[in-house]
Parts: structure tokens; C-alpha cells; sequence
């Protein structure tokens, strides 16, 4: 099985077009296997770097409890363009729900405060800082690691992020900001 991220941090994974989102669930909710197949084919990828990303010790774990929900609960998907932000939301509870019953102490839902004048996009990171910025990332908090990895890795508006993650839009923003600041200082005092 697999044993760590073997993509790139900015690598991107093809995702399936609207018509082709439409086909696979039409297919999976007939208990078609080629359509599972192609949902597994489209989304392991970009599910298992997440996964491992969130929680790389116990991500073959959960990443096998989450392709089982998936098969489970597919045909609750009404909206084709809704799957993408339905299998990471998936794939987020799983992820919670296997650390509380290893009951790993790191608090999973802790409330930032931001600044309110300061904006998402206040921090720039340059390209050639991803080596750095990735392990930064692995030593933050799991709210922060989650929403750097939905927005920056997997390119989710933070609507979606907040869907996902089951938070208000608000929070993702300042759990968004508050890594970004973190991360900044985690490379600022590697410089030195």
C-alpha cells in the first residue's frame, strides 16, 4: 500500500468534467462497478494525498474506512458538480472520526482569532519555498493544516472549504490566515 505523499506539492490530478461526474453517478447509484471504478480512478489520488496529508500515520487506516463510506453512501450525491466537495467532506469526517477513537489530543476544531482589516491573501509564498512550506505544514495544527490543503493544494473555494469541514466560512478564513502567518514565521526563522 502506500506510504507517503508521492506527489508534489503543486502537482494537480485531472478531474472529471460535469458530464463525465454525471455518468459516474448514474452509474455507481445502479451498482455499476465500472462506475467505481472510475470514481476510484479520478479520486485516489487526490484523496490519499489529502488523507495523508491531515494524518500520514494513520492515513492507510482511514483512507480504506473513507473508499468504504464512499461506496456506501454515493448515491446520496444529487448534484454532479457537488461530488468533488462531497468526497473531501467524506474523507474530513472519516479523518475526524478515526482521531477521535484514537483519541489523539490535538484539539480539532480550535477557534482563531483574526484580524478583522487583514485578508486571506495578504501572505504571498514564492514557489521555490515549497520544500520549507511543506515542512512547516506538517507541524501545524490539524485545522490549520486541513485548510491550507483544501485551499492552496486542492484549489477549493473557502465556501466549499467550510462545507467540507463543517465550519462557518468565517472560521476557515481566520484558520486560513492564522497558518499563513504561522507559516511565514516558521520560514522566517529558518532564514536565520
Amino acid at each position: 500500500m502506500r506510504r507517503g505523499p508521492h506527489v508534489a506539492a503543486t502537482e494537480s490530478f485531472p478531474r472529471p468534467t460535469a458530464p463525465q461526474c454525471r455518468l459516474i453517478l448514474l452509474r455507481c447509484r445502479q451498482g455499476d462497478a465500472e462506475g467505481f471504478e472510475q470514481l476510484t480512478q479520478y479520486w485516489t489520488e487526490p484523496l490519499w494525498t489529502y488523507v495523508y496529508r491531515l494524518c500520514p500515520e494513520h492515513a492507510e487506516d482511514i483512507f480504506g474506512e473513507l473508499w468504504r463510506d464512499v461506496f456506501v453512501q454515493v448515491h446520496s450525491v444529487r448534484h454532479p458538480e457537488a461530488l468533488a466537495g462531497w468526497l473531501y467532506r467524506v474523507a474530513h469526517n472519516v479523518t475526524m472520526r478515526h482521531l477521535r477513537r484514537r483519541r489523539v489530543t490535538e484539539p480539532l476544531h480550535e477557534e482563531e482569532h483574526v484580524d478583522p482589516a487583514a485578508s486571506v491573501e495578504d501572505l504571498v509564498f514564492a514557489a521555490e519555498d515549497a520544500v520549507e512550506i511543506r515542512e512547516a505544514l506538517d507541524k501545524l495544527p490539524l485545522p490549520h493544516k486541513e485548510v491550507l490543503t483544501l485551499h492552496f493544494l486542492e484549489d477549493f473555494p473557502l465556501k466549499t472549504i467550510a462545507e467540507i469541514i463543517g465550519v462557518p466560512e468565517g472560521t476557515v478564513k481566520s484558520r486560513l490566515f492564522a497558518a499563513k502567518q504561522t507559516l511565514r514565521a516558521a520560514l522566517r526563522h529558518k532564514e536565520r
